[in-house]
Formats: C-alpha cells, sequence, structure tokens
C-alpha cells in the first residue's frame, strides 16, 4: 500500500477533529487462503472472525452506523426467497466476483472493536484489488466492503439501484467505480476515505447526504440535472470544480477543504470561505 495514501488516511482524522477509535496496530496478514475453485455459496460464518489484520497504524474517524459483536447471518436459499449471493475469488488476478440476484445482506462491523469486516467474503479483505458485482443484483449492503483496504477497482452492475451505508467505507486504495445509470440511493459514508479521481452522480439519485467524503485525491465532481439535496456529502474533500444544478434545493458545503472555482446557479448554499470566491 502506498505510504502516501496511508499518511493521508491518518492526517485527515487527525486533522479534521473527527470522534476517532484509539490507535490500533495489527499484525501482518496470515498466510493466503486457499483459491475456491468453484463459487462458494455464502454460509454463516461458524465463529466471530478476528479484527482486520492491518499492517499499519490507523485512527478510525468513528460512523453512527450499527455494529455487532457477533457476524451477520448470510443470505440462504430458502424457497421462494430471493437466491443465495455466492462468491468467486480468482487468486492470480487478486478479483472477487459476487453472483447472485436480488438484495444483497448488511453485514455490521463486528469483533472487540468494530473493525471486522463480517461479510463471508472477508477473508480476502487484504487481498482483493479488484471487484465485479455481477448484473441481476440489485442493492449492496451496509458495510459489505468496509475495511477492503487493498481494493483499487469496483465494477457494478446495469441492475444496481442501491449502495448500503458505508458499504466501500475506508477501502484507502479504492481508485475506480463506476456508478450505474439506475442507481438512485448511495448510503450514507458509503465511500468515505477513499482514493477516488472522479466521480458521476447518476440522473436517479435526488439526495447525497455525507456520501463521499474525505477522499484522498482531488476529485472531479459530475452532479445531476435532478439532484435536490446535497449536504456534507464531499466534506474534507480537495475539488478542482463543482457545477451545482439548478434543481439543487439545499447545498451544504462548509466541511470542503478546498474548491478552486465554485458554480452555484440557484442553491441555497452555506460555504466556507474556501468556496465563496
Amino acid at each position: 500500500m502506498k505510504t502516501r495514501t496511508r499518511l493521508l488516511a491518518i492526517l485527515l482524522s487527525v486533522l479534521l477533529l473527527l470522534g476517532v477509535l484509539p490507535p490500533v496496530v495489527f499484525a501482518a496478514p496470515a498466510a493466503d487462503a486457499t483459491v475456491a475453485a468453484e463459487p462458494v455459496e455464502a454460509a454463516e460464518p461458524a465463529e466471530e472472525a478476528a479484527d482486520p489484520q492491518l499492517p499499519f497504524a490507523i485512527d478510525l474517524p468513528e460512523l453512527n452506523l450499527p455494529r455487532s459483536s457477533a457476524p451477520a447471518k448470510a443470505p440462504r436459499r430458502n424457497g421462494e426467497a430471493p437466491a443465495a449471493i455466492d462468491f468467486v475469488w480468482d487468486e492470480a488476478t487478486k478479483a472477487l466476483s459476487i453472483n447472485g440476484v436480488g438484495d444483497m445482506a448488511d453485514y455490521p462491523l463486528g469483533g472487540p472493536l468494530g473493525l471486522t469486516n463480517t461479510a463471508p467474503w472477508a477473508q480476502y479483505a487484504d487481498k482483493a484489488e479488484k471487484l465485479v458485482v455481477a448484473e441481476g443484483i440489485t442493492s449492496i449492503g451496509a458495510m459489505d466492503f468496509a475495511l477492503f483496504y487493498e481494493l483499487k477497482e469496483a465494477e457494478l452492475p446495469a441492475s444496481l439501484t442501491k449502495i448500503g451505508a458505508a458499504a466501500f467505507a475506508y477501502c484507502f486504495e479504492l481508485e475506480e467505480v463506476n456508478l450505474p445509470a439506475g442507481l438512485t440511493e448511495i448510503g450514507q459514508s458509503a465511500f468515505m476515505m477513499n482514493s477516488l479521481h472522479s466521480v458521476v452522480i447518476p440522473a436517479g439519485v435526488e439526495e447525497l447526504i455525507e456520501n463521499f467524503n474525505y477522499n484522498q485525491e482531488k476529485l472531479s465532481v459530475t452532479l445531476p440535472e435532478g439532484l435536490r439535496v446535497v449536504n456534507y456529502s464531499f466534506a474534507g474533500c480537495v475539488i478542482e470544480e463543482l457545477t451545482i444544478p439548478a434543481s439543487v434545493e439545499s447545498f451544504q458545503s462548509s466541511s470542503i477543504v478546498n474548491t478552486r472555482r465554485l458554480i452555484n446557479r440557484s442553491a441555497t448554499a452555506v460555504a466556507s470561505p474556501a468556496l465563496a470566491s
């Protein structure tokens, strides 16, 4: 992992004076698990997983999101219930593929410190560099890929309509994600503390509330006509230029670090001095 990215993750947490969890140092990653040759159905974990083995110390801004001391239950096939979600790991390409039909379950962070991804694919949190979510999946659950700190790219399907809260939070290396045209909802802190370079919000999204906070790279943002609310969605971000569509009714921007050019046509904006020029 890039040293610069790690330092930025730490500095952002400290300088922005958020509530933080105690710094935690984790051991080196365990040996590689056996690669699945066939699709693996998501099964209920037998026991609580250990906290993620991060190879560096971090301060994590605290999320006001559900946490659990035990792993969440995985989706199962049961008569007319939605088909189970399964996954395939490719060791050669470091790619994790998620397959199935319907909505993915929420997996609240667990473990003694609330820093454990409890999804059935959590064993790849320190390995996966690419994520492919298959066509047919309609929503990604809350915290499904949180703390996948090696993830660089996420391919999302056209069938996707919702991304849950903190789904990709603390994916420090995430640089590229496509937001499908049919997407209508992006949860709180869904893309918190990533390294995205560009974000294009689909036309079906009407509200953005604390979604892309503390991105670690300069961010290009495209907002669609039809968007009504943008409240602290880019707090702590450095944005080169931001155009606010005429449809926006509420725009809260006081936590944006720097925007070189703000084009505000009709919104009621509460802006910091950095946005006043």
